[in-house]
Parts: C-alpha cells; structure tokens; sequence
C-alpha cells in the first residue's frame, strides 16, 4: 500500500512540475516560398501585381498571415517554381520579367 502511495505522489508531483506554454509565439516575419500549390492558382481571387505567377489572395501564405495577425508579410510562391529558384530568379508560367 506505502509502495502505491509513492507512486501517486511522484505522479503527482511531474504533473504539478510541468507547466504549459500560454503565450502566443511572436513572430517578426514571414516568409511564404513555394509553387503553384502554395501559390494557389484558380483559387479567387487572383493577385494582379502577380498575375504571372498564378498567385491567390486567398492562398496559404495569406490565409495563414491573417490567423497569426500579421499586419504584413512577404509571399515568394509562384506557379512552376523549383529548387533552383531558391538563389536564382525565375521566369514565371506566363514569361513576362522574371520573379526574383
């Protein structure tokens, strides 16, 4: 019976000593890189300063930023994206420029 009583009572206190996290994390930026599943072409409604690379306003970057109420953020996702683009610009779907 003693032997049950230690056991609860160490239980008891690793319950009590481990505390939980309540503050939400602050984040200072946000940066959103992708293809075209990040950057959700066909999905309303399209952005018109990337219309090159098929980039929603209602994408996963921006549906995101607004749950974490960031006031702003940057969105790098563009249709047809790969590896490369990660330190070379890329030409867009549609080749008009190039998105750095």
């Amino acid at each position: 019976m003693s032997t049950l009583r230690v056991i609860i009572a160490v239980v008891v206190l690793f319950l009590s000593g481990t505390a939980v996290a309540t503050a939400a994390p602050k984040y200072e930026r946000y940066v959103a890189l992708g293809d075209s599943y990040t950057s959700a072409p066909g999905v309303l409604w399209p952005r018109l300063d990337r219309l090159t690379c098929y980039t929603s306003t209602n994408n996963y970057p921006a549906l995101l930023a607004d749950n974490l109420g960031l006031g702003s953020y940057t969105d790098g996702s563009c249709g047809g994206a790969d590896t490369t683009n990660m330190t070379e610009p890329q030409v867009p779907p549609i080749p008009i420029g190039t998105h750095p």
